[in-house]
């Protein structure tokens, strides 16, 4: 059986303005980059090589229906993920200077260095940190 990638398109912009020409676009599930494109007239058209099959669309560790894919442009990680779907899926993609995490739930984070830290987790580490500083609670501890 032959793998059949996943097709991603749509606009590409950066702290709202269009992206040039030439562009690098990465998609990456887990800390694999999976698909690669460039950029023409600001949009993008990707394959995201599948983890099943063989053939050309067939890369290890890479999709299968359902899974989070998610993209890059050099250190930018886009505000959007796409799911792995044998369906071209239209996806404009927006990146800027504080790149939020897209994730509710407890599946694995598509980004490199965080590929087992699960979401739940992130989110719970977040709020304890942010309890403590509103509290005024810090690592050091109180004069006696």
């Amino acid at each position: 059986m032959r793998a059949r990638p996943s097709w991603f398109s749509g606009s590409v912009t950066i702290d709202g303005q269009p992206v040039p020409d030439g562009t690098r676009i990465e998609a990456l599930i887990g800390d694999v980059v999976c698909g690669t494109a460039t950029t023409e007239d600001s949009g993008y058209f990707l394959a995201v090589r599948s983890d099943f099959g063989g053939g050309n669309s067939y890369q290890e560790g890479c999709g299968r229906s359902g899974v989070l894919v998610g993209f890059r442009v050099g250190e930018l990680i886009a505000n959007e993920t796409g799911t792995f779907s044998e369906v071209r899926q239209e996806l404009d993609l927006t990146f800027g200077k504080v790149t939020r995490l897209p994730y509710t739930g407890t599946q694995d984070l598509p980004y490199p260095g965080l590929r087992s830290l699960k979401a739940t987790s992130l989110w719970a580490l977040l709020a304890a940190g942010g309890l403590a500083a509103a509290a005024g609670i810090s690592g050091r501890r109180a004069a006696r």
